[in-house]
């Protein structure tokens, strides 16, 4: 077995790196615990987090827009390997955030300065490259977030109006930009648990929305029926692609350095971690089974059209677009759908686009001259803002968008970093490593992330084309 780094007593020579931490005494909003930081007012701001409140920052950080990518997965990949690699996938995250732990834990009991950010772990690991390594995945991670975010308000405010999907975009991106031009965001990261009951809203609505789907298809004959799913593997691309957008789904190291920096009892983060992996887990697979169960591979990219028309026979189903069926109509769960998505993403998007600019903010060009209040501050933000409208405008499709982003991002951000950069950090300050055992471990881990980077980003940017393509 490997014992905490906590139990190591040994002390190292100071690291030569110097740790230059992104956050700058901002606001809420301008600082990196914008996400799960809802705890800010009161007595939890002076003494800090308890280890229950903890894992409900980290379940309100990993549940999210990742929902509306799930009930798709099966049908690419076969409803049993999406559910192993589903269970697979949140135990990865959570062993790779253990790796974090136990490195920031030696660093910080040991060193002069202190981890505070993630980028803070890549620079104690390898210097500033670590650090400007750590910064491009975090900001190519929250760009294809955020505009996959402006993709799936844009596709609810068509279902709402009836307007087109560029108009709606067009609608969007002066309001986007205002939020994302404030200085201070405390008021928006306030309404995080709002944002957090929109995407739980979500899950619900697709939930009872399948269930009442699967009497379209129960009185199909024995050989449409087979049709509706998918049971086996359909291939290593498309599998590598669900590993992508898994791992995307439960995205979290972003998040996970503020949470821990605010614990009143830092040794409980091991616990929160893996009841928050468990819930996002189990959120997860109920969408993604009944999702799946009730609409089957006539499911929809766009979820909200399948909750708002069923095929009237099997023949629609799969032979003609869904803008063409006929069978039984529901405006009422598409609309409410519409509301919890757009309520959920309001709030997230400019949260998330603030990572962006801190990490700009942070680097040492942009420290006197790119500061909020500053015009070239106001500049790089409606820069970042309008690159993610234009992502939005060519790629409407948010499966196949946050799959791409998702297959770098995704196994990066959340095991090779945590896992090798904190296995480098406990070799320099001289903190006992993992068990051989455990690099075993941590080594199918590796080969799992890269599986998804490989074939995931192969297949989804397939998916990419064909979109262009139609």
């Amino acid at each position: 077995g490997e014992s905490d780094a906590s139990d190591d007593e040994e002390e190292s020579d100071p690291n030569d790196d110097t740790i230059v931490h992104s956050d700058s005494n901002f606001s809420v909003g301008d600082a990196t615990d914008h996400p799960a930081m809802v705890w800010e007012s009161g007595d939890a701001a002076a003494q800090g987090i308890s280890t229950t409140q903890a894992t409900i920052s980290l379940v309100i950080v990993i549940v999210g827009a990742g929902i509306m990518a799930l009930p798709m997965l099966p049908k690419q990949g076969g409803i049993n390997a999406v559910f192993l690699l589903t269970i697979f996938a949140a135990v990865a995250v959570s062993e790779a955030a253990g790796s974090f732990y136990k490195a920031n834990w030696a660093w910080n009991r040991t060193q002069k300065t202190q981890l505070r950010t993630f980028e803070d772990f890549g620079v104690a690991a390898l210097g500033k490259p670590g650090g400007i390594i750590v910064r491009c995945v975090q900001i190519g991670w929250y760009m294809g977030a955020c505009s996959g975010f402006i993709v799936l308000m844009a596709n609810m405010l068509h279902g709402l109006f009836g307007i087109s999907y560029l108009v709606c975009v067009g609608t969007l991106a002066p309001l986007l930009w205002f939020l994302c031009m404030l200085r201070n965001l405390t008021a928006v990261a306030k309404l995080v648990p709002v944002a957090v009951i929109g995407a739980l809203g979500s899950a619900v609505l697709i939930i009872v929305s399948s269930t009442k789907a699967q009497h379209v298809w129960m009185s199909w004959s024995d050989e449409d029926i087979e049709k509706v799913h998918s049971f086996g593997i359909q291939g290593f691309l498309p599998l590598g692609s669900v590993t992508a957008t898994l791992l995307g789904a439960y995205s979290v190291m972003g998040s996970v350095p503020p949470i821990l920096n605010e614990m009143k009892k830092p040794k409980g983060f091991p616990t929160a971690i893996k009841f928050a992996i468990i819930a996002a887990a189990t959120i997860y697979l109920c969408v993604i089974a009944f999702g799946y169960w009730g609409f089957g591979n006539f499911i929809q990219a766009d979820i909200r059209r399948s909750m708002a028309r069923f095929p009237a026979n099997a023949t629609e189903a799969f032979g003609v677009p869904a803008s063409h069926w006929t069978g039984e109509s529901d405006r009422l769960l598409p609309a409410v759908m519409s509301c919890c998505v757009l309520t959920n993403l309001l709030i997230s998007y400019p949260l998330c686009m603030m990572s962006i600019f801190v990490s700009i903010q942070g680097l040492w060009c942009a420290m006197a001259a790119c500061q909020p209040g500053q015009f070239r501050n106001y500049m790089m933000r409606s820069t970042f803002v309008l690159v993610t409208v234009l992502i939005a405008m060519a790629v409407p499709n948010f499966g196949v968008l946050f799959a791409v982003f998702a297959s770098i991002g995704g196994p990066v951000q959340g095991l090779f970093l945590p896992i090798l950069f904190g296995a480098l950090i406990r070799k320099k300050i001289g903190a006992k490593g993992s068990s051989p055992l455990r690099w075993f471990f941590h080594a199918v881990i590796l080969i799992f992330g890269l599986f998804g980077i490989s074939f995931g980003l192969v297949d989804s940017l397939g998916n990419l084309l064909e979109c262009f393509g139609t």
